[in-house]
């Protein structure tokens, strides 16, 4: 199991060790908490949309 292992890497790369680890076109968006932000800004679709992917308006998150 390299587990141990790639989180070091992660780690090392981003200064974060928690997981998820949250990437978009090889950008580093940060964790759960950093990516809902975004969500909620309206950033994360436009990074989404930039890339080609598609993306439902319509879905909402839940997180505290």
């Amino acid at each position: 199991a390299q587990g141990p292992q790639l989180q070091k890497v992660l780690e090392r790369l981003t200064g974060q060790s928690t997981v998820p680890n949250v990437f978009i076109g090889g950008k580093h968006i940060g964790g759960c908490t950093d990516t809902v932000k975004l969500y909620r800004k309206g950033e994360l679709a436009t990074m989404l949309t930039e890339l080609d992917i598609k993306v439902n308006h319509h879905d909402k998150i839940e997180h505290d």
